[in-house]
């Protein structure tokens, strides 16, 4: 015999986009309000209750990536070869490095 299915969450939509499936709690016409985590997880369904509550989910502190080139001129900012620099010459190379921020696309 098969296993019955879980029953859903009340105003709990899933959405599959490029592959991956994604929760949001919708009540009636309102906002989406994204459920972080796996489905049944203590995260998820905390989060659940956070949104049917009328909260938001805690939003995921932002970093740059590793591989970015952003990281790479901080990585090299704070290496000892920078360190070893005169004053002069790390004002100059930190204008060069800002120069690819400068320009629009």
């Amino acid at each position: 015999m098969e296993p019955m299915p879980r029953s859903r969450l009340p105003y709990l939509l899933k959405e599959i986009a490029r592959g991956k499936t994604f929760w949001y709690f919708r009540h009636g016409k309102g906002p989406r309000t994204r459920i972080n985590g796996a489905y049944g997880s203590s995260e998820f369904l905390a989060n659940y209750e956070t949104a049917r509550n009328g909260g938001t989910a805690p939003q995921k502190q932002l970093t740059v990536p590793n591989g970015t080139l952003a990281w790479l001129i901080d990585a090299y900012k704070g290496s000892s070869a920078w360190e070893r620099l005169s004053d002069a010459t790390r004002s100059q190379r930190a204008n060069i490095l800002l120069a690819p921020t400068r320009i629009r696309a």
